[in-house]
C-alpha cells in the first residue's frame, strides 16, 4: 500500500538536513556535579528542536504508516546520538574512577601471587 504521507517542518518527526550528531549545544555531562544543569540544558535543547517527546515518550512510533515509522526511527536515533555525544565523557570518567579505586583497594588476601596478579590484570 503506497503512502502519501508528508512530514511537515513543524512535526517532531521532521529532521532538518543540517542536523547531525553534534548539533545539540549542551555542555558535556561530567557526572553528578553538573547533572541537574546538564539535564535542564538538554531538555531545553531537545524541546527547541521539537524532539523532547522522544525522551519523555510523548512522541510514539506510528503503528500503521511506514513513512512515519521511518521518520520516527531516524529522529529517535538522532536524539540518542545527541545524548550519547554529551554523556560518553562522563561514562568514561566514571568507569576510570571506579577501576582506579578498585585497583587501589585490591589486596592479595592470602591468594597466590599468580591469582592476585591475574585478577589485577583482568581489571
Amino acid at each position: 500500500m503506497a503512502s502519501n504521507t508528508v512530514i511537515e517542518v513543524t512535526s517532531p518527526l521532521y529532521l532538518h538536513p543540517s542536523e547531525s550528531s553534534n548539533s545539540v549545544s549542551v555542555e558535556k555531562l561530567e557526572g553528578s556535579t553538573n547533572y541537574r544543569t546538564w539535564k535542564r540544558s538538554m531538555e531545553i535543547a531537545l524541546a527547541s528542536k521539537r524532539k523532547l517527546g522522544f525522551v519523555t515518550g510523548l512522541v510514539k512510533r506510528d503503528v500503521i504508516d511506514p513513512i512515519k515509522q521511518d521518520a520516527w526511527d531516524t529522529c529517535n536515533n538522532m536524539v540518542i546520538s545527541w545524548i550519547n555525544a554529551k554523556v560518553s565523557t562522563a561514562i568514561k570518567k566514571s568507569r576510570k574512577y571506579f577501576l582506579n579505586k578498585a585497583v587501589y583497594e585490591m589486596k592479595q588476601r592470602g591468594r597466590s601471587i599468580t591469582e592476585y596478579y591475574t585478577e589485577l590484570r583482568a581489571m
